[in-house]
């Protein structure tokens, strides 16, 4: 019987992935709807994209379904193997942007990582009206569903479970950063860090920003964690009608490349990845029902006294921590492992 259902939900995973290999390979036909017409924000960030990018073929919109919130909808068809999104360098927030700013000299004169030069950067970027970006700023959420900003009632709806713990560990390691940053900087810089701006709340904030928002992008051999404008508003499906990004050497900017073709109307769509829904909630702030990448931590942990099943384990070298698949076959070296622990 266990042989047979295990079969089963083989055979209907391969169908499955088939399924979603064939929607990839296939044009995307459906049409957005339920948009609401532009508001001010919305029309201000479309207009502040405009005149930095050459020729756009898309636009920024907010769904009336509010789950949904803004997204990208393509104003003309787009063939599969073109940019949809073109961005130059010079509007994307990075490292090499906060460096070429007011704070620029500043940055480069403390000692600090990247990653703690992006987020001071954001956290003044996004109390500043003046900023360059601000249209871009006003676009992005003002509130965040992530688990680091649950009250501590809801967070106790997960006890008992690994994902607290890492929900737990995230929080408790952006507060070490937090404080080994402030009072210091405000003190010593209290015109660069004011300290009713540079907040542990404003600082929490930041980092949702960046942890729903950014891009890993290779620029000329170097690694960069970035915002783009505008690439950054596309929303997540899993049969994602956009797919890598690449920075274009001639043009200096960053491409979001079309993966099959879209017709002018249709929203632009994007696979976040292959991730467990423990690993989106933390990261995204929500899960996609149904998903084939979830998988539940198994232990095979044999009794000290259990001597043959540990020689077993070690002869083998079978690990004891697995992830077994909600959906499909376990995987053969969580069997043996099995096999070894209920050995005579």
């Amino acid at each position: 019987d266990y042989f047979l259902a295990s079969q089963a939900r083989l055979a209907a995973g391969a169908l499955a992935a088939l399924q979603r290999m064939c929607n990839l390979l296939s044009p995307d036909t459906s049409l957005a709807s339920g948009v609401k017409p532009p508001d001010s924000e919305v029309a201000a960030f479309q207009a502040w994209y405009s005149a930095r990018c050459a020729a756009p073929r898309v636009r920024a919109v907010e769904f009336e379904d509010a789950s949904r919130g803004r997204g990208l909808l393509a104003t003309e068809p787009i063939a599969a193997g073109e940019p949809v999104v073109a961005v130059p360098w010079r509007c994307v927030i990075s490292v090499d942007a906060a460096l070429q700013s007011r704070l620029g000299p500043l940055f480069a004169s403390l000692d600090l990582d990247e990653e703690r030069v992006l987020m001071l950067f954001v956290v003044s970027e996004l109390n500043d009206p003046n900023t360059e970006w601000a249209p871009y700023w006003n676009v992005i959420p003002q509130e965040f569903s992530s688990p680091l900003l649950w009250p501590f009632s809801d967070l106790m709806q997960l006890e008992g479970s690994s994902l607290l713990d890492d929900i737990t560990l995230a929080k408790e390691s952006l507060r070490e950063v937090y404080d080994e940053l402030f009072p210091h900087l405000s003190v010593a810089h209290p015109e660069a860090f004011p300290a009713e701006v540079f907040t542990f709340a404003n600082f929490l904030h930041a980092r949702c920003v960046f942890d729903t928002r950014c891009f890993k992008l290779n620029v000329d051999g170097r690694n960069h964690n970035c915002l783009i404008p505008m690439a950054d508003m596309v929303n997540h499906y899993v049969d994602g009608n956009v797919s890598y990004r690449r920075y274009d050497v001639p043009s200096e900017s960053v491409m979001l490349m079309c993966l099959r073709d879209i017709p002018a109307g249709a929203e632009i769509r994007m696979n976040y990845g292959l991730l467990q829904s423990w690993e989106s909630l933390l990261q995204y702030g929500f899960v996609d029902g149904n998903n084939c990448e979830d998988s539940v931590h198994f232990s095979v942990s044999p009794e000290e006294d259990e001597a043959i099943a540990v020689e077993l384990l070690e002869r083998f070298e079978l690990p004891t921590e697995h992830l077994l698949p909600v959906s499909g076959r376990p995987a053969p070296q969580l069997l043996a492992a099995v096999r070894c622990c209920v050995a005579d």
